[in-house]
């Protein structure tokens, strides 16, 4: 081999190895301009905060629900029966009135017959026809504004109302009165009519009155069914026959 193909050769290599330097130099350019890694994806604590982001996320969708008949901002959508309608005072009711500014003061009283009751420095409050919630809100509005004091809390207590219920029926006893009760609806509660009751002879004591009721009649005409006051005794009386 002469100098010229040695020289030849020797200038062949150098070429290819500055192609293969460039080369090389290319592919670590590429990976330099590779966008960094960064914490948030590289992490394993970061990968945990999203994992557990996402189960909250999906969970909230299960465990979050709002309860049926509640809104989610828990409003209550469910329209209150009828039958739980709050007691609406009448007159002859027993009342309590706690009034409590510095110093508690417990009062007893009776609504009279005007449907009233009657507290210090305020005179008489309207309290028929109203419930006690009602009555507790007038107490503290007539307190407050007639500047007598400042700060006042009120609450009205109701006691237990009932009725009675005697003679001929198969459990007679002492009954709550809640709501509007009827004498029908009264005797049914005590078990209905033994087989010696005479239906057509029924006494109610209201007060210091008695009143004789046909149980036979009212049954034939619903409209004569009166309805029971609290403290009302019922009597149904014993056949002869």
């Amino acid at each position: 081999m002469n100098r010229t193909t040695q020289g030849r050769q020797a200038a062949g290599i150098a070429v290819l190895a500055l192609l293969l330097a460039a080369g090389c130099h290319g592919r670590m350019g590429r990976r330099a301009e590779l966008p960094p890694l960064r914490l948030d994806d590289a992490s394993p604590f970061a990968a945990g905060a999203a994992g557990s982001g996402e189960a909250n996320h999906g969970s909230s969708s299960e465990t979050e629900a709002p309860p049926p008949g509640r809104s989610s901002d828990g409003v209550s959508e469910m329209i209150p029966s009828a039958g739980g309608a709050a007691y609406r005072l009448r007159p002859g009711d027993s009342v309590i009135v706690i009034l409590r500014t510095v110093h508690s003061e417990q009062i007893e009283m009776v609504v009279d017959e005007n449907g009233d009751i009657k507290l210090p420095y305020i005179g008489p409050v309207k309290a028929a026809g109203r419930t006690a919630r009602e009555v507790e809100d007038q107490i503290q509005k007539m307190y407050i504004e007639g500047k007598i004091y400042r700060f006042i809390t009120v609450n009205v207590l109701v006691p237990t109302r009932s009725y009675f219920v005697r003679g001929e029926v198969r459990n007679p006893g002492r009954f709550p009165l809640v709501g509007s009760v009827r004498l029908l609806q009264a005797i049914a509660a005590a078990g209905g009519y033994t087989d010696f009751a005479d239906i057509s002879d029924i006494r109610l004591t209201r007060g210091d009155k008695t009143y004789r009721l046909n149980g036979r009649d009212i049954e034939r005409n619903p409209e004569k069914d009166i309805e029971i006051e609290a403290g009302d005794t019922i009597v149904v009386k014993r056949t002869w026959y």
